[in-house]
């Protein structure tokens, strides 16, 4: 996590992690400042075989993702939750080629389509969470994500 510091959990389990981990979320705040594929190149050295990656961004940089690339070669799982906090970006149907990711229509949010395309490309796991909604709802809606 990266806001005005650097948080890093150790590796846990059960309900006393999940407190944990909810407790450092509800805290957060972006500042900005050192990109994401930055805090990744730095973070996902510490992940051992086993593990999952859970990456919680609203940003529309393409950088990152070829951090998450090489993951699933490592043993290690990877979950991207793309936050669309204009929740303009709307969830186009899949289409073949494109890891079900298909090309953006006219009121779409372009950046976001890429970012999609590029966690498709290097086959990692996404859902999109748009405000107005429950988060819980979303996450586990089919089709809301790859």
């Amino acid at each position: 996590m990266n806001a005005h510091r650097l948080v890093v959990l150790p590796a846990d389990r059960g309900p006393r992690q999940r407190s944990k981990i909810m407790q450092v979320l509800a805290a957060v705040e972006g500042d900005g400042v050192e990109p994401l594929a930055e805090l990744l190149v730095v973070g996902l050295p510490r992940l051992r075989r086993g593990m999952t990656a859970v990456v919680v961004t609203p940003s529309r940089d393409r950088a990152w993702v070829r951090a998450l690339g090489g993951l699933r070669g490592r043993g290690i799982g990877c979950l991207v939750v793309l936050v669309d906090a204009a929740g303009g970006g709307q969830a186009p149907a899949p289409a073949s080629g494109t890891g079900g990711v298909e090309a953006p229509a006219g009121g779409e949010d372009a950046e976001l389509w890429a970012v999609r395309y590029a966690l498709a490309e290097h086959e990692v796991r996404h859902h999109i969470v748009r405000p107005g909604r429950s988060i819980g709802a979303q996450l586990v809606e089919v089709g809301g994500g790859r």
